[in-house]
């Protein structure tokens, strides 16, 4: 049950993580969306879309795998 749990913990995670990339760079191609937060990036906005995108992604691919601290 604990796994279940987990897995849609991560479920969610990559979820959220992949529709704020859509927002930010209308795209899921990482050659887009690499140079579209390069330019955010070097322009000073939208650094707090990006720590978002990272950190959803994160949580969602250690939820996925069942990496240390969600592990069963």
């Amino acid at each position: 049950m604990k796994a279940m749990v987990v897995n849609r913990v991560g479920d969610f995670a990559l979820t959220i993580g992949l529709a704020l990339m859509v927002v930010a760079c209308r795209s899921l191609d990482f050659g887009v969306v690499f140079a579209a937060f390069n330019l955010f990036a070097q322009t000073g906005g939208y650094s707090l879309m990006i720590d978002l995108v990272c950190l959803f992604l994160f949580i969602g691919a250690v939820g996925k795998s069942a990496q240390i601290g969600l592990h069963t």
